[in-house]
């Protein structure tokens, strides 16, 4: 700052400058703060992303969010999280809100919830996909043919 009014001759002079440079740094500070709202309205979970890496995602566009003056309540990006979730949360969010006040909620504890779910379908996913590893073993173990039909035995036409 007293780099920027080295030169000023009078007290009114520098306090004219400092009132310039301080008008643009506003001016830079709103349009980020646009910026960040439309980054924060605009995020959304993938199909492809887990809840702590989605959950960090938006923590990050909160806290510059919050650190260029907005303010911005946990409730908001509790329900912006719920909101942007991908269709496989679509059941513990509706427990969630059922059961939980959101207004008094966390993201912490949203996050903590949402974990857990997603770890059951992961568990899920991994014994049906061992099923499946086990069925088709099976299966080639029994003669490795991929179909019944028009092997050549068994009822049907033909009267064997």
């Amino acid at each position: 700052m007293f780099e920027k009014v080295a030169d000023a001759t009078t007290s009114k002079e520098a306090w004219g400058i400092l009132q310039n440079s301080l008008q643009g740094v506003d001016k830079v500070k709103k349009v980020k703060l646009q910026t960040l709202r439309a980054d924060f309205e605009a995020l959304k979970m993938k199909e492809s992303e887990c809840i702590s890496d989605y959950v960090s995602k938006v923590k990050v566009v909160v806290n510059q969010l919050r650190r260029y003056g907005e303010d911005i309540e946990d409730v908001r990006v509790v329900e912006k999280i719920i909101r942007t979730l991908t269709p496989k949360f679509d059941f513990v969010v509706c427990a969630i809100e059922e059961s939980k006040d959101l207004d008094s909620m966390m993201v912490e504890q949203l996050e903590g919830s949402l974990q857990a779910h997603e770890e059951k379908i992961k568990r899920r996913k991994e014994v049906s996909l061992e099923q499946l590893l086990k069925t088709q073993a099976s299966f080639k173990d029994y003669g490795g043919k991929t179909s019944y039909r028009g092997n050549g035995q068994g009822r049907g036409r033909g009267g064997h």
